[in-house]
């Protein structure tokens, strides 16, 4: 181990004077000696030793050398020990790590040091802290991405993600000292990486004031102004606390209640982002003002109760605003946060939000799951972080999994039961577990949402229904023809999700139905379609529906739309019969004749429709009287039976006459589909109808055709009785120029093309 100058590319070393440098030592030295003394976790002989060893190794390798023009590298890293115990209220082993957390990176002293001095755990939490660097050092990783690999870290420790925060956060309390490059990237880093996380760890206090922090010094302007309106209203604020919590606290005392209480303003972030989503003024937002209860149970087991008693007590003091009591105690947040709050309409007609907690309630939301050890015992209830910590030691455990393995498998989410995704412009969007596209667009905004027809996630475009998972960036796609459909209710999950479509479709439900009701009977009668329970049972199949409301409902909202009905109808209501008429010799010996006549021929019983033609000279059509004549190559020409030119003898050479005749034949004609793909060229559309519809006369149900990067697509819906003639058709469409993959489908959905190319 040796002691070296420091070797970031961050900041410039800063050289000081020795007299300069011995009196701030000293200070340095007297204040991490009073944290000491003052740290309720630091009582033990053993974990001074080794906070007061890590000191002075950090000490020496960065003597005399200051991290800005402000502070000393060791100043900062006692900062985040203090940080670290004070306000996460991590142990010893997470203020030594933090102690040392720079010098890895930026000395020549290694992990192989830490672990002889300090032991495994400590070297491995340092090796955490070094890859979390890693990745925000990296200029090719968006701040997405970031997230997802420093989430990735903590199957390590999860108290590296701790330190790491507790560190961003002194960064953001020094930020003035650094260069503007300097402070857009660190804002940027915080807003997108560091508050999500303090969020989802439940600390709230540095959340907040990350928050507010990332104000400040992007858009200074803006934290100014509103932090100037809550400084100029402070005395009238206070006043107004005051006369709002005496008769709660004359109250709870009376009760025999242990509480404290404080007043607040809602913070300068929160303030500004309701402006911004509600666009409304400072003097508009809506609660300003917040109350903080926080009491002691008379024991463990009537937390709960006690909370609803304290806020029975409120209500009968203030009108509460109940579609705003926010019951976290019954069904904490997915990070573990319990309180119970209720906006209460206060003196001169203001609300005030009062937040309910427990001792126990209240440590979990300051320092969030790093309390949870400290409670651990008092509830056998399994929390999520018991549940995630237990996966990730499974997952650790498995030694049959490759560590590629492990990380396709690894669930992203700190807590299964919420996704953390952005919006194109970095604004953090939380949504319950398996939430969607859809989900999305209406937490934005639900003008949006009604518009939606699906999303782009990087460069992939998703629907409607595409889950979403933690760390995407979502860019929701709109047109102004799309309107919501009762399938929606399928493809969302949150509540304000279904609360919006209900709002929609039960206002409109009941005039639709009827709507429908009378377009399908002017269609039926329009078209002179008899409708009977076999034709309306085989309708309801066809549009996937169960009753004839949901039929009438989506004719009424233009979900099925009338041509596309009355062709169905027109389908289900007849049985679609077409004549088939097969060709047929007397003659047993015509195959060997022919290859008789012509040993050149490979003459094929399946195949005999190769070696006939029909004559030109009376053009025989399928139902006619015909005779074949075997010419000298052995084909056979049919005619006419009452034909001239054959009766006459002239014009032809005719080696021996065969009888034959048409076989007629009645098929259920069955329905199929052919997708197409290829080259776009002008008139390749028209070539493929007319193979279809006038050369081989089959009758098309539907079509569609579409182009998209010079690529030209088809989808084509025909009715065809024998499964040969498809497979001729295919062949021939496969011949097309321009035609370069042909597909073909018997069983499959039978649902309308209604304009639309059906991927």
């Amino acid at each position: 181990m040796k002691n070296t100058n420091i070797i970031t590319n961050e900041t410039p070393i800063i050289h000081i004077s020795n007299t300069e440098k011995e009196l701030k030592a000293k200070l340095i030295r007297n204040d991490f000696e009073n944290f000491i003394k003052k740290c309720r976790r630091c009582r033990d002989e053993k974990d001074q030793k080794m906070l007061w060893e890590a000191f002075n190794i950090a000490n020496l390798e960065f003597e005399g050398i200051k991290k800005n023009s402000q502070e000393f590298y060791i100043e900062h890293s006692v900062a985040v020990a203090k940080i670290v115990i004070n306000e996460i209220g991590l142990g010893v082993k997470s203020a030594i790590s933090a102690l040392l957390h720079d010098i890895v990176d930026e000395t020549d002293f290694q992990i192989d040091d830490i672990e002889q001095n300090f032991g495994a755990k400590t070297a491995s939490i340092l090796k955490g802290l070094s890859k979390v660097r890693e990745v925000l050092d990296s200029q090719n990783v968006v701040q997405a991405e970031a997230f997802r690999k420093i989430l990735l870290t903590l199957s390590d420790d999860i108290r590296v993600i701790f330190i790491k925060i507790a560190d961003r956060l002194h960064h953001m309390r020094t930020l003035s000292a650094y260069s503007e490059k300097k402070k857009l990237k660190t804002v940027t880093e915080s807003l997108y990486v560091y508050v999500p996380l303090a969020h989802r760890l439940g600390l709230y206090n540095i959340k907040t004031e990350l928050e507010d922090l990332s104000l400040k010094f992007k858009h200074p302007e803006i934290y100014q102004e509103i932090n100037s309106k809550i400084s100029g209203s402070e005395k009238e604020r206070t006043q107004f606390i005051t006369n709002f919590s005496l008769p709660i606290i004359s109250e709870l005392d009376a009760q025999g209640i242990q509480f404290d209480i404080d007043g607040r303003t809602k913070s300068i972030y929160s303030i500004w982002s309701k402006m911004q989503k509600k666009h409304v003024s400072f003097d508009e937002v809506y609660d300003l003002f917040a109350i903080r209860i926080v009491f002691n149970p008379s024991s463990p087991e009537k937390e709960i109760e006690e909370c609803w008693r304290i806020y029975s007590l409120i209500a009968k003091m203030y009108h509460p605003k109940v579609d705003r009591i926010r019951d976290w105690i019954t069904s904490p947040k997915p990070n573990g946060y319990e309180a119970l709050h209720v906006t209460v309409l206060g003196p001169k007609d203001r609300w005030v939000e009062v937040q309910i907690r427990s001792k126990r309630m209240n440590d979990l939301a300051e320092i969030g799951f790093a309390a949870h050890w400290k409670y651990k015992g008092i509830s056998d209830k399994e929390t999520d972080l018991d549940i995630w910590i237990k996966e990730i030691k499974d997952k650790l455990g498995d030694s049959s999994d490759s560590s590629q393995d492990f990380f396709d498998s690894f669930n992203l989410n700190i807590f299964a039961s919420e996704v953390l995704v952005f919006t194109p412009s970095g604004e953090i969007v939380t949504l319950p577990k398996d939430s969607t596209v859809l989900d999305f667009a209406f937490e934005i905004h639900t003008d949006l949402a009604f518009n939606c027809i699906g999303a782009k996630i990087g460069r992939n475009v998703v629907p409607l229904n595409h889950v979403l998972s933690s760390g995407d960036i979502v860019e929701i796609l709109s047109s102004t023809s799309q309107k919501p459909s009762e399938q929606w209710f399928h493809f969302v999950t949150t509540t304000k999700a279904r609360k919006a479509l209900n709002k929609v479709f039960n206002s409109e439900k009941i005039h639709h139905i009827e709507t429908g009701r009378k377009i399908f009977k002017y269609l039926v009668a329009k078209n002179n379609i008899l409708v009977d329970g076999k034709v309306l049972k085989n309708l309801l199949k066809h549009f996937s529906l169960s009753t004839k409301k949901e039929l009438y409902l989506q004719i009424g909202n233009e979900a099925i739309a009338q041509n596309e009905l009355v062709a169905v109808l027109k389908e289900k209501a007849t049985d679609r019969l077409i004549k088939y008429w097969k060709l047929q010799f007397s003659d047993a010996d015509i195959l060997e004749n022919i290859k008789k006549l012509n040993p050149a021929l490979e003459v094929d019983e399946m195949k005999l429709h190769a070696y006939v033609e029909i004559a030109k000279c009376c053009n025989p059509q399928p139902g006619d009287d015909i005779t074949g004549c075997q010419m000298v190559d052995g084909r056979i020409s049919l005619h006419r039976a009452d034909c001239e030119i054959l009766n006459s003898g002239s014009g032809h050479t005719c080696q021996r006459v065969v009888r034959a005749q048409w076989t007629p034949k009645e098929l259920m004609s069955q329905l199929y589909r052919i997708e197409l793909s290829g080259s776009d060229r002008p008139g390749i559309a028209n070539q493929v109808t007319t193979l279809i519809s006038t050369e081989l006369n089959v009758n098309i149900k539907a079509l569609h055709f579409d182009t998209h990067s010079d690529i030209f697509y088809g989808m084509i819906d025909i009715y065809i009785a024998n499964e040969e003639i498809i497979k001729d058709l295919a062949g021939r469409l496969q011949r097309l120029k321009g035609i370069d993959a042909v597909k073909t489908f018997k069983d499959f959905k039978d649902t309308s093309l209604n304009g639309k190319l059906v991927k």
